[in-house]
């Protein structure tokens, strides 16, 4: 049938990625999403159709010919369609009343899929940038091929002028090896479009986030252009807070304030993947404290003790710059996939996230050299890249200086991580053990201890010992000998009890 009016159809931003709503088929599946188009006929439609067609290939339809809507009325009006979460890209068409003169079409390619926000400092400006690192390392160079599935909207230190939507590209506005890996793993992994959004400002405090500042003011406006849907929020911050006078309690509060109440704002829920201060340098002590790093990382892990939907990245194994502070280019590729991982776990991808075994507990025996830490699973574990020992300090207990030399790490048993010392302390003497005090030397970046724990997720490596924001401390090892009691000698058992050998 003949359509009386005509239709305009209000071209949505390029590249532009639709939050997928629904997960089916398993743990999880490609779904679909909401997506909302402005509409203006010119008189009102009995039936509204919709159809997909391939953007890189227009004669080839995906989807054919849907119900869209009906009984619309005239004027200017927002139709809402669900179309199904895949790795494509669309145009879509839209007709009236069936009538093949109606037709109008996006010109502009969109797609549905996985929208994953983040924010914070300069380590999440160059999620996307190398503003940061200055690393003039290209993906090519690096090997990275950016998924033509995958887009970024984005802006960064002081930028408030919306973004454009845009795949990472050498040369392009998201040059960064982070958004180009992360996104790439995350569509081959989902199968379906994924987008990374937000907004980052270098050396920025957390008091800066806070509602109603002009940096959350500054997110909220890309986040809301970018739909106002995503599936979970990265926070990357932490260094700026990291110096003298550090309060970790004031600290975990502003953090709350800020997940919070972007909580409030964007419904979901959202998962939360956070990450303080990951691998650092020793240049890095000129900017920061490395008591005030145990400070901050320990507000952040304990912020994920208290929120169930949240989630931690230490990121130990992070290559960084020159200045001990920022991931290079190739250094972001493996940041980026330590939060694709975690990233998977929201969606039922995984089970483990990023979160590898846990150091909880340390005993000596007396007159022993030996430090015996223990390892909750007990499952096996490797060192990668270089000695164990570069992984640990221990000091006597209460200090940070003064180190006990360590001679070796015996990783053989599983369940444990074994730590001789070059000479046995005194049986009196409490002691330390730390798991990456700061600050790291580039041989104990690359020397990470692992899990074998790999679940087809793409990456060939288990997962990385748990970061532990404070020391294991060693009781002192003395002996605990028996009491013999000769005939008539008399051995208090108990207050006012007196025990007798015959």
């Amino acid at each position: 049938m003949s359509y009386s009016g005509s239709l305009t159809l209000t071209q949505p931003a390029a590249y532009r990625i639709y939050q997928r709503d629904t997960r089916t088929g398993g743990t999880f599946g490609k779904g679909a999403g909401a997506v909302a188009l402005t509409l203006s006929p010119t008189a009102p439609v009995t039936l509204l159709e919709a159809q997909l067609r391939d953007a890189s290939n227009p004669g080839t339809v995906l989807v054919p010919w849907f119900s869209a809507g009906s009984n619309l009325a005239a004027g200017t009006q927002t139709v809402p369609l669900t179309l199904p979460a895949n790795a494509a890209w669309y145009l879509l068409d839209l007709r009236a009343n069936g009538d093949p003169a109606s037709v109008v079409s996006t010109s502009n390619q969109i797609g549905v899929g996985e929208v994953i926000a983040a924010a914070g400092q300069s380590l999440a400006t160059d999620f996307w940038s190398t503003d940061a690192s200055g690393d003039p390392a290209t993906l090519a160079s690096l090997g990275v091929v950016p998924s033509s599935y995958s887009a970024a909207f984005a802006a960064w230190n002081g930028n408030t002028t919306l973004p454009a939507w845009a795949t990472p590209a050498d040369g392009g506005a998201y040059r960064s090896s982070f958004a180009a890996e992360f996104l790439r793993r995350v569509v081959a992994a989902t199968g379906v479009n994924a987008a990374l959004v937000g907004y980052a400002v270098n050396g920025t405090t957390i008091a800066t986030w806070q509602p109603g500042q002009p940096n959350d003011t500054a997110l909220r406006a890309i986040l809301t252009a970018a739909g106002g849907k995503f599936a979970a929020f990265i926070w990357c911050q932490g260094h700026q807070d990291a110096k003298a006078g550090a309060n970790g309690a004031v600290y975990l509060t502003a953090l709350q304030q800020v997940i919070g109440s972007l909580a409030a704002a964007y419904s979901g829920p959202f998962r939360r993947i956070l990450c303080s201060i990951p691998s650092i340098g020793a240049a890095a002590a000129a900017k920061f404290d490395a008591s005030a790093v145990a400070i901050i990382r320990a507000a952040h892990l304990q912020y994920v003790g208290l929120d169930p939907l949240a989630s931690y990245v230490a990121g130990l194994d992070v290559t960084v710059s020159a200045d001990g502070i920022h991931p290079s280019q190739r250094g972001n590729i493996g940041f980026a996939d330590h939060f694709y991982r975690a990233f998977m776990a929201t969606v039922g991808g995984n089970a483990a996230g990023d979160g590898g075994p846990r150091l909880i507990g340390a005993t000596r025996a007396p007159g022993s050299a030996r430090i015996v830490v223990s390892v909750f699973p007990a499952v096996s574990l490797s060192a990668s890249g270089g000695s164990a020992a570069t992984q640990f300090q221990v000091f006597p207990a209460g200090q940070t200086s003064g180190a006990l030399p360590v001679a070796g790490v015996d990783l053989s048993q599983p369940g444990s991580v074994a730590i001789t010392l070059s000479a046995a302390p005194s049986d009196n003497q409490a002691l330390d053990v730390w798991y990456r005090l700061p600050w790291d030397s580039s041989a104990a970046i690359a020397a990470g201890i692992y899990d074998f724990d790999t679940d087809a997720d793409g990456l060939s490596t288990g997962r990385q010992l748990s970061l532990a924001a404070s020391p294991l401390t060693v009781s002192p090892a003395v002996w605990h000998r028996p009491a013999l009691v000769g005939p008539g000698l008399p051995m208090l058992a108990a207050p006012g009890a007196v025990g007798f050998a015959l």
